[in-house]
């Protein structure tokens, strides 16, 4: 892992290897970290392991705007956007896409608020897990290092 300054002053993770001479494809997201009353984390259960809710910006769509409306699709739930946490990047091959990716992301903190019964993506489950049991399970190291930085920041002990 690597650390540099972002335009802003805030540091920036780099995750990954980047491999010369591959075309890497950016892909900009915005994910939300939840924490419960048990310092439980709320992530997407899928197939493939454990991801925070989150995704892909669509054009012309804020993060702000991104993360509500992937949380719905993804959750169902509403949300309260509190704070951005950091931003972070991870370079990597998806065997999937049969493409080099370099994920580029923002992590905030957010609160659910209420079921609207607008999930659509059957195969996300929402389950809560404690932060060493996501370092079993999480795919996308990232993701995992933004929930550290979280647990840092609001001081929670694991």
């Amino acid at each position: 892992m690597n650390i540099r300054k972002s335009e802003g002053g805030a540091s920036v993770q780099v995750f990954g290897k980047k491999i010369e001479g591959k075309n890497y494809k950016s892909r900009e997201g915005v994910y939300g970290i939840a924490i419960n009353k048990l310092n439980k984390v709320a992530v997407i259960q899928t197939s493939h392991g454990d991801f925070l809710a989150g995704g892909g910006i669509e054009k012309y769509e804020t993060e702000e705007e991104c993360l509500k409306r992937e949380l719905i699709e993804e959750t169902g739930y509403s949300i309260k956007i509190k704070q951005l946490i950091c931003r972070g990047i991870e370079y990597r091959f998806n065997q999937k896409m049969d493409k080099y990716l370099k994920l580029i992301g923002a992590f905030y903190l957010i609160k659910f608020e209420e079921d609207t019964g607008l999930k659509s993506e059957d195969d996300h489950e929402l389950v809560w897990k404690t932060i060493d049991e996501l370092k079993k399970t999480m795919c996308l190291g990232y993701q995992l290092r933004a929930i550290e930085e979280t647990f840092k920041l609001l001081n929670i002990q694991k």
